[in-house]
Formats: structure tokens, C-alpha cells, sequence
């Protein structure tokens, strides 16, 4: 006769088992399923091309000579009472503010400078945003450009050249999201120092044509654009080329110092707030905005399976777009200007890459600055550091 036990001692094993099976089954579901979801999400927030257009944000209550008083209007404000040196622009008007007069809760009073042709009245609904200048070349710099196409294997790159000393030119490789525009706090002193400017829009930028996968790709093929403009730079006779990388062009430029056979036409690289490990990046990100469900066990678990599933989905491997791992190859100069407020780009990947190719970068760090914002918060400063690095490297 089989005793009681003995039957039930086999019935929990069993039990336990299947318990466990559920469990796991439901834990690899859960990381699965999230995995997925997150992997859209990402792709949506960080490879899809899209364009930063500052909202509205103040409106202009008073306005007299060298003074403007502003009245927020949005929940979305964050320069309009920010310290440093700020766009404003309505519809074709454009001014810059700057030093803080007086502050409310709800209005500040500041400097401002008002840009040729400007017509800002009161009673106008203006944004503030970092990008400064007008929306080309000729309103507030008088510079005179011209509008680039340049042959690439997708099609025609747009861009604007703004000529200088023939011999010594700089390409400008803007941030994914960003207008041309964005470029023209640095193409300011690139100008005064008489070099010849190239603003390239690479791939899924501006006039030129979108990447095969629609998508951005962190400088894993942005680079090859780069080239096009190393290569037209070149055939026009420059002798010194430095270029300048902000956010993801800071990407698109390392890449092709690691990837191209025209890497040693390039005399240095300026970088600022460059994502220089993607998946850094983006995981940062992550963890800044879904810091409530970060909190949970498995969601270490769930951003990597994310980050897993966005690689496999857009064929793209986040070891080839991790650039401090190519540090060793640095053989230019190189100077990273990274905010210590910046959000989007970690501070701490460039450190990581001042310690790799210490022989070749230069760190320096804005502290108050957020992501792209070094000239906004320290103009002097900014302008000091490129032209430093321009007399040391296409003089």
C-alpha cells in the first residue's frame, strides 16, 4: 500500500513545477512584450527624424529701447527666465535677449537686442529658444551665402557655403532635430575668423534625402555625408578642414574620423554636447523620464530587452555607434564643449573619452549649460574656445 505522503510528496513537486513554469513564462511575456513596446517607443523618440520648432511661449507686454518685458503664456518656458543669451522671434522677427531686469512669477524683464528688419510689437507671442539669429545666414550676421547641393550615393545634400579664406575651411554638422539655423552661434565666429563655412545637411536633414531606413543612425552612416563634404572641401582647394559636430552631427563626425580613408584631410574636430555612445544616451534618457518605473526590479531588464529589440529591428548595432570604444584611434586634435546641466547627451561619456584619447581631447565644461546651450550661457567663453582651437589647427 502506498502511503500518503509518498503520493503527496510527487503531487507538490509537480506543482511547484508548473507554479515556477508560469512564472517564468509570464517574466519572459512581461520582458517580451515591454521590450517591444519600448523598442517603438525609442525608435519614435530617437531615430525618427523630426524637427524642433520652438513653441510660443511670452508675450511682449512692453517693449522700448534696449528693454523687453515678456508674459508667459506656455507651461513650456524654460529659457524665457533662464540666465544667458536667448532667440526671440514671432513670424519673420527676430531679436536677441539677454542680461534679466526684473522677474515675476509670470514676467521677466531683460535686455534685448533687436535684429535687422525685426518689427516685434507689443502685444506679439514670441518663442525663446537657444538657437539665435535669424533663419539664414543674412539677418543679424550679414553674411552673404549660397545654397550647396552636393552629389552623394542618396542624391543631393543641401547646405549653405559661406565663403572665407579658400584654404581653410569648417563644416558644420548640426544636431538631428535641429534647424540650420541652430548652427549660425558658431557659424558667427567661424566667419569673423575668415574661414570658409559649409553647414551640410546630411542625411534626413534639411534639403537632402532621407537615410534607407528613415531613420537616424547615430553617425553609423551619416558619416559617408561627412565625406562628401571632407571630399568637396578638398577639391576646392581647402588645405585645412576642421569640422564641428553638435549633438548627433558630433556623432556623424567621430564616425567618420574612425571610418573614413579621407579621415586625414581633417585637421581637428570641435564637438558639442556629442552623443558619443548612443545607447548611453538613449538609456539616459530613459531613466530621466520613466524614473518612476525604473524603479521596479524588472525594468533594468525591460530597457535592455528594449534597447535589444530596437538594434535587431533597425539593424543597428549599438557597439558601432559607442565612439569612446574607437578612442585609441583619435590621431587629431579634438575639443568637446559639454553642458553639466545637458539632458540628452551624459556628460560622462565625454570624460570617458578624454581618458581615452587623452593625448588628443581637450574637455570643457559648461556647467550651467544644457544640451547645445554653451554659447547661450557663456558667449565669451564659447567664443574664446573656438578660436583657440582654430588658430591650433587650420592656421
Amino acid at each position: 500500500m502506498v502511503r500518503p505522503s509518498e503520493v503527496t510528496a510527487p503531487l507538490t513537486l509537480i506543482v511547484v513545477r508548473g507554479l515556477l513554469s508560469v512564472v517564468a513564462f509570464a517574466l519572459i511575456a512581461t520582458i517580451t512584450i515591454g521590450g517591444l513596446i519600448g523598442s517603438s517607443r525609442i525608435r519614435d523618440r530617437f531615430l525618427e527624424p523630426w524637427v524642433d520648432v520652438p513653441p510660443p511661449q511670452a508675450r511682449i507686454s512692453a517693449l522700448d529701447e534696449g528693454m523687453v518685458r515678456l508674459d508667459v503664456v506656455s507651461l513650456r518656458t524654460p529659457f524665457v527666465g533662464r540666465e544667458g543669451v536667448w532667440a526671440m522671434d514671432n513670424t519673420g522677427n527676430f531679436g536677441l535677449v539677454g542680461e534679466i531686469l526684473d522677474r515675476s512669477y509670470e514676467q521677466v524683464v531683460r535686455r534685448v537686442e533687436l535684429l535687422d528688419g525685426s518689427s516685434l510689437r507689443v502685444g506679439s507671442v514670441v518663442s525663446v529658444h537657444p538657437w539665435a539669429f535669424g533663419p539664414d545666414p543674412t539677418v543679424g550676421l550679414n553674411l552673404v551665402h549660397d545654397e550647396l547641393s552636393l552629389e552623394s550615393a542618396l542624391g543631393p545634400l543641401g547646405g549653405w557655403l559661406i565663403e572665407g579664406d579658400p584654404h581653410r575651411w569648417a563644416i558644420v554638422l548640426r544636431d538631428g532635430s535641429d534647424e540650420r539655423r541652430a548652427a549660425l552661434r558658431l557659424v558667427d565666429i567661424l566667419a569673423r575668423l575668415n574661414l570658409t563655412v559649409v553647414v551640410l545637411d546630411y542625411r534626413n536633414q534639411g534639403a537632402s534625402p532621407p537615410d534607407p531606413s528613415g531613420l537616424y543612425r547615430f553617425g553609423a552612416a551619416e558619416w559617408r555625408d561627412v565625406e562628401v563634404g571632407v571630399e568637396y572641401a578638398a577639391s576646392q582647394g581647402a588645405e585645412h578642414i576642421v569640422l564641428f559636430g553638435q549633438g548627433m552631427g558630433g556623432s556623424a563626425a567621430v564616425s567618420f574620423l574612425v571610418r573614413s580613408e579621407m579621415a586625414d584631410q581633417v585637421d581637428g574636430v570641435a564637438l558639442e554636447g556629442p552623443h558619443l555612445n548612443a545607447r548611453a544616451s538613449i538609456e539616459a534618457d530613459i531613466a530621466r523620464r520613466d524614473h518612476l518605473a525604473l524603479r521596479l526590479p524588472i525594468s533594468g531588464f525591460m530597457t535592455r530587452a528594449a534597447m535589444a529589440f530596437t538594434g535587431w529591428r533597425t539593424r543597428l548595432d549599438w557597439d558601432d555607434v559607442n565612439y569612446v570604444a574607437f578612442g585609441d584611434s583619435i590621431r587629431v586634435p579634438m575639443l568637446i564643449m559639454h553642458g553639466g546641466a545637458d539632458r540628452e547627451a551624459p556628460l560622462e561619456v565625454s570624460r570617458e573619452m578624454a581618458i581615452e584619447a587623452r593625448d588628443f581631447v581637450r574637455l570643457e565644461v559648461f556647467e550651467s549649460a544644457g544640451h547645445g546651450e554653451a554659447w547661450n550661457v557663456d558667449r565669451d567663453r564659447y567664443q574664446s574656445l573656438i578660436q583657440s582651437f582654430v588658430a591650433n589647427t587650420a592656421q
